[in-house]
């Protein structure tokens, strides 16, 4: 069982750290702003590059404002000096706790949304995963470090939106 580590920030948010299954990363932060506010920010993939803590997901987009159950919407995308465009397919749906979507490389991004109450309000506990255990090579996810990568990319993309929150997006 993944030990969990949990501290508070500047801006009294709780964060967890939920550690790491075996194929799967995962961050947790509690973030005061309400949970469909969230989710909406979430299934809109023209703002993913607001909240993307990877530094990867640049404004341009192709598909439907809003994603659903199967959608398909295509990020235009850079790393390093390596501009590309993917197409992503929505895989989870169920507004508004749960949106997972992966690409042609078969990993899965996850957001769980959970109801939690503040002294400030609304407030919800995010939870990312990255999950690569369906992937056709684990051996090359490792030995080019994407599962720490992507640790570190959750931790960016819970704390930016948790500035969202608190800069009064939602």
């Amino acid at each position: 069982m993944a030990s969990i580590k949990r501290f508070f920030r500047q801006n009294d948010s709780v964060s967890e750290s939920l550690g790491s299954s075996l194929y799967q990363v995962s961050r947790a932060e509690v973030i005061k702003a309400p949970r469909e506010a969230i989710f909406d920010l979430l299934s809109s993939p023209a703002h993913h590059h607001l909240f993307d803590g990877s530094g990867t997901v640049l404004a341009e987009v192709e598909g439907p404002g809003k994603l659903y159950l199967n959608a398909k919407f295509r990020m235009s995308m850079r790393r390093s000096a390596i501009s590309y465009r993917i197409w992503n397919t929505v895989v989870e749906f169920e507004e508004p706790m749960v949106i997972a979507w992966r690409h042609f490389g078969r990993h899965i991004w996850r957001f769980r949304l959970e109801d939690r109450s503040s002294e400030f309000g609304p407030a919800t506990l995010v939870t990312e995963s990255f999950e690569w255990g369906d992937v056709y090579s684990k051996f090359l996810y490792e030995v080019f470090k994407f599962p720490t990568q992507n640790s570190k990319a959750i931790e960016g993309t819970l704390e930016k939106l948790a500035e969202l929150a608190s800069n009064g997006w939602f």
